[in-house]
């Protein structure tokens, strides 16, 4: 049977929309209302073109092209702003939010070439002033929706929409330095937090996305000036930390039960031995950011002392492990919407190396093919995944050679099981490596492995597959994440999480002091006070620095006071010139000894 005749090819929207921007270029005008629709249609068709080369096209001309679609999305700014014909009578729904998502479209506020983004919000933002009337148009319109609004679909759409609204304020804010000097922005701020208040009646995430997204630009509309007798005598440039560490606690949004929206997903606590060190599915599909703190004494933070230094250095070091993690399933999922089958939608990562997969390696059509136990490891699954296909031209003994050679695969090796269709998200590490089971056949490989953050539902929905003998699938396929050793980090992060339940540091008062315990900086001497260790503050104390002397029969005595300083350029001279040390060391000796701890040299010596 012939294949039926296509009717639209995949360049389609592309071409129409480079045929509008040339009829464009010539009238520098929409003549109708339905010109600007069949724009805004075009430009979301294009893209979300499944090709992955087409839509950096289109990402080209929307917002590169000076000449181009970034001139239709000035025009339009100012049409609407202005409310000038064709764009007199526009509906919220049909028109503005369309538009809206384009501008904030995920391909340019979710990637790593900010510069589409900017273009964009610069051509709506202007000098300001036309920034300020489009803002001030569609707000007046949304303000008009919510007055009539009843059920709670409406409601729904209400906050969708303002939603939309926030998020463009939010990057006009951020992405033009001059906002914070137009008063009318901080208008239109009040009114969404006022119309954000009116459509709270049906609580929903969207809300909370919202309050999370106005507070974030208040802190680029209302800069704080960190003010009060303790800030006068600081250094300029800590007066500006301290400002910018002010701005972040308007927008910090702390984990777990302390976050203002409620926890982000099952995995998010402020309490870390709650805390499973691999990502959980509601973790990997959760939309918010993470909570991140700041390694700095003046940022905010919801713990104090050493409790605050190990939540820290814990969440912060997970992070280096798990976000490549996330970010790796996030997309495979995301660029798999609409397929079902896993290696095609994923082939142009695997040939190209996008950025996101540099570090992973990607297996597919993957089943089990039996079950085993081991008394240490539990139950053992031997899993059935596709040859890659570099491998399936090769022979059986260069097959073996490969596997053999790469490091991929190898023992202990950390994965992650993908399945849209059975809903698995869970991670496994590799038993054990056998080449020859790996490149024996031209078409299949096997490993065994096993699960390491003992997911029970996950492990019940292998079995399920085994008992019910389902065959390979391209619905389920399996990440490698080769630059991730888990035992290192599992070990550090374990360690960490048992030192949290009772948070006892040595020197805490002095590495990371509470509020309390902080002590008053000598911008003179430019030092924080440290005391002698306890042993050296008995009465008539001196260290006998006798030993190394240049001359040891001497009979006079070599003695170092517990109250020198290590700044007392004339004692170090005479301690140089007595011994055999040179003039850093002496320095050094100094600070080590009249210290309860110093750090020399990037070392730190605890005394006492």
């Amino acid at each position: 049977m012939a294949p039926a005749p296509r009717t639209h090819t995949e360049s389609d929207p592309l071409d129409d929309l480079k045929i509008m921007l040339k009829h464009f270029k010539r009238s520098r005008r929409f003549t109708t209302i339905r010109d600007f629709e069949k724009f805004i249609q075009l430009s979301h068709s294009a893209l979300e073109l499944p090709n992955r080369d087409l839509r950096s096209k289109a990402v080209t001309i929307l917002s590169e092209r000076e000449d181009g679609a970034r001139e239709i999305v000035r025009y339009i700014a100012d049409m609407v702003g202005y409310t000038l014909s064709p764009f007199v009578d526009l509906n919220f729904g049909q028109h503005i939010a369309p538009f809206l998502k384009l501008l904030v479209h995920d391909i340019f506020t979710k990637t790593c070439v900010e510069k589409n983004l900017i273009y964009l919000m610069t051509a709506v933002y202007g000098d300001g002033e036309r920034g300020d009337k489009f803002l001030d148009r569609i707000v007046g319109m949304l303000e008009e929706e919510i007055r009539d609004i009843n059920t709670d679909d409406e409601v729904r759409s209400a906050q969708g929409h303002c939603f939309l609204i926030s998020q463009v304020f939010h990057n006009l804010v951020r992405r033009n330095s001059d906002a914070a000097a137009h008063k009318e922005l901080a208008q239109h701020h009040a009114r969404l937090i006022t119309i954000a208040n009116d459509i709270r009646r049906t609580r929903s995430p969207t809300i909370g996305h919202i309050d999370i997204i106005l507070s974030e630009t208040a802190a680029y509309l209302f800069p704080t000036i960190a003010t009060g007798g303790d800030k006068r005598g600081s250094p300029s440039h800590l007066r500006l930390r301290n400002r910018q560490f002010n701005q972040l606690e308007i927008v910090l949004d702390f984990p777990g039960q302390l976050s203002r929206s409620g926890p982000r997903h099952d995995n998010d606590s402020d309490i870390l031995k709650e805390i499973r060190i691999l990502p959980t599915k509601n973790e990997i599909l959760s939309s918010r950011p993470e909570y991140l703190p700041i390694n700095d004494h003046s940022a905010p933070h919801f713990l104090e002392g050493a409790a605050r230094l190990i939540d820290i250095h814990f969440r912060l070091l997970r992070e280096d492990m798990v976000g490549p993690m996330r970010t790796a399933v996030k997309v495979i999922l995301d660029q798999t919407k609409s397929s079902n089958s896993f290696s095609n939608a994923l082939s142009q990562f695997e040939s190209r190396r996008d950025p996101v997969f540099s570090s992973t390696r990607l297996f597919f059509k993957v089943s089990v093919n039996r079950i085993s136990f081991d008394r240490l490891r539990g139950l053992i699954f031997h899993l059935r995944f596709q040859q890659p296909n570099r491998n399936q031209r090769l022979s059986s003994r260069q097959r073996v050679d490969y596997w053999k050679s790469t490091r991929s695969l190898g023992k202990d090796s950390l994965l992650c099981l993908v399945s849209k269709s059975h809903g698995l998200h869970c991670f496994l590490t590799v038993v054990d490596k056998d080449e020859k089971r790996l490149g024996k056949d031209a078409h299949w490989c096997e490993i065994n492995v096993s699960f390491v953050d003992g997911d029970t539902s996950a492990q019940e929905a292998l079995l399920r597959l085994f008992s019910e003998k389902a065959m390979s699938e391209d619905s389920m396929m399996f990440v490698e994440f080769s630059g991730v050793l888990l035992i290192a980090y599992q070990s550090i992060l374990q360690t960490l999480q048992d030192r949290f339940s009772s948070p006892y540091l040595p020197f805490s008062s002095i590495l990371c002091p509470t509020p309390a315990e902080r002590q008053t900086y000598d911008f003179s001497r430019k030092v924080v006070a440290v005391p002698p260790p306890l042993y050296a503050t008995s009465p008539g104390f001196s260290y006998d620095l006798s030993p190394i002397r240049k001359n040891p029969g001497s009979p006079e005595p070599l003695l170092l006071s517990p109250d020198a300083s290590s700044n007392d350029t004339d004692l170090a001279l005479r301690l140089e010139a007595e011994s055999t040390l040179d003039g850093g060391q002496c320095t050094g000796l100094i600070a080590a000894l009249t210290q309860e701890l110093a750090l020399i040299q990037g070392m730190c010596l605890f005394l006492g």
